[in-house]
């Protein structure tokens, strides 16, 4: 691209303009050839987002020694099979500088489950985080996953869509608690679990989320009225399926503030108010 001129009024190739043109959605092959080999990272950097890159474009800059260019590279939607393998094994041992190259090919949509296996094998625990939040990620992946000695990769395998009862079970018995919280507020979260969550071995805060999740079945209710911790009570009566039982049990509890969430459960009766205000309510 010859934009302008230097001072002997030649004309010179100007590097921003090379910029917009290896970017420009109506480069040709002969333009992007040009773009993916040129001296300045910035233009090969926006070369690695066009559209129209060809497979031996995209296996060139994904071995760019620039990170810049390699990791725009790895998030092409036009990635096959053969460049994410390809590039995983030219970065995986190449420190820093192939971080966030090997992060964006862990998001890529295109990513297989044997890819996202791999990356969990790197010893940079991000990269794995990636792959295993990616939604290709299978069974096997997270299972992988959830044994990962980073909490934050276990946290991110259990928040996967994709995880099944299996993993559920497990993360509940995992060290970190907030892995057990991310297993609660997965949508696969049912009574089995529930039953899992409350028991008095479980830290305070999952036994809360558990008594007021609304998988929770009136037996599982009942069971977490009799928990020993005044919070796991008020949670169970702030679940919008409390029963008249539980609330007439409720009511009944020693602690104030038991009580009192009982009278604000959506399915108190005017029955039941009057009881607690009486304080009798065994009469109700």
């Amino acid at each position: 691209v010859l934009t302008r001129k230097d001072r002997s009024g030649a004309y010179v190739h100007d590097e921003w303009s090379r910029r917009d043109a290896a970017r420009n959605p109506n480069a040709t092959k002969a333009h992007l050839d040009a773009a993916v080999s040129d001296p300045s990272e910035m233009v090969r950097s926006y070369a690695a987002e066009n559209p129209n890159l060809n497979s031996t474009h995209l296996h060139k800059l994904l071995r760019d020694e620039d990170m810049s260019v390699s990791s725009r590279a790895a998030s092409h939607e036009k990635l096959t099979d053969a460049h994410i393998s390809q590039a995983i094994d030219h970065h995986f041992n190449r420190g820093y500088n192939s971080k966030y190259t090997l992060v964006n090919l862990g998001y890529n949509r295109n990513i297989k489950p044997k890819h996202i296996d791999r990356l969990l094998d790197h010893p940079d625990a991000e990269n794995g985080r990636a792959a295993i939040r990616n939604n290709n990620a299978r069974a096997a992946n997270i299972t992988k996953g959830l044994s990962h000695p980073s909490k934050l990769l276990r946290k991110d395998a259990i928040s996967n869509p994709n995880a099944n009862s299996a993993h559920i079970r497990k993360a509940l018995s995992d060290d970190d608690e907030k892995v057990r919280l991310a297993a609660i507020e997965h949508k696969n979260f049912g009574p089995e679990h529930v039953r899992l969550a409350l028991h008095p071995s479980q830290p305070l805060s999952i036994r809360t989320r558990a008594a007021r999740h609304s998988s929770a079945t009136p037996t599982q209710i009942s069971s977490a009225l009799k928990d020993r911790h005044v919070g796991v009570r008020m949670a169970a009566m702030e679940n919008p399926s409390a029963t008249s039982e539980h609330i007439h049990a409720a009511i009944k509890d020693g602690d104030d503030f038991v009580r009192q969430a009982a009278l604000y459960n959506p399915n108190t009766t005017r029955e039941h108010i009057e009881a607690a205000a009486n304080g009798h309510p065994d009469h109700y």
